[in-house]
């Protein structure tokens, strides 16, 4: 699944909650270069450049 920068800013409101990044992960699309640059968790928008980073975290 792909997001732009700005849809993953929209996950951030996830907040300060748990988050065991199980939900899976996508890839973001910056808004501005369109680039595919992090990985961020679906359900909380962390981000990470590693698409296997629900297995380091």
């Amino acid at each position: 699944m792909k997001k732009t920068t700005i849809e993953v800013e929209e996950l951030k409101k996830w907040g300060d909650k748990p988050c065991e990044h199980d939900k899976g992960y996508g890839h973001e699309v910056d808004d501005v270069l369109g680039c595919d640059c992090d990985c961020f968790c679906l359900q909380c928008g962390m981000r990470h450049s590693n698409a296997d980073f629900s297995k380091i975290v």
